[in-house]
């Protein structure tokens, strides 16, 4: 017998029982250390401090992971965003990651109402920087030099 809806009620319809942004393509990064102030950075390109900040924050091509311990960098690993093409709330799946991975703050041109609802919620702190700057630049709001 046909009820008039997709799925006939054991899923969201056909298509949609995956989400568009699988959180299996991010990487597992363990939290920071104690001590370790983690600040996540979204990029334009993967040049280590030179690495542009992107216009973009949650479809940025490349995510910056920067530990800092009393005003030092000790790791900079920059990896490509596979949430950056999922369909929709990709900022809502990148702040959960961000979260994910111990980060205390991000740096961004640009935060989505989304991402930045999530991220009050946790108290992460985000800080906006102009688009374009090399990394070096931008860390600097945070009272780091490199």
């Amino acid at each position: 017998m046909y009820s008039g809806y997709r799925g006939m009620g054991r899923g969201l319809g056909r298509g949609m029982g995956r989400r568009a942004f699988p959180m299996q393509n991010m990487p597992n990064i363990p939290p920071p250390g104690e001590g370790v102030f983690r600040v996540v950075a979204t990029l334009d390109g993967n040049l280590a401090f030179n690495s542009p900040i992107s216009y973009r924050f949650a479809r940025a091509p490349y995510v910056g992971i920067l530990d800092l311990r009393d005003g030092r960098v000790l790791n900079l690993q920059i990896i490509p965003n596979s949430l950056a093409t999922g369909a929709g709330g990709v900022g809502i799946a990148l702040a959960q990651w961000i979260i994910s991975i111990g980060a205390a703050a991000v740096l961004g041109s640009r935060f989505g109402p989304n991402l930045m609802m999530v991220l009050q919620q946790t108290n992460i702190r985000t800080y906006t920087v102009n688009p374009g700057i090399p990394l070096s630049e931008a860390v600097k709001v945070l009272g780091v030099h490199v």
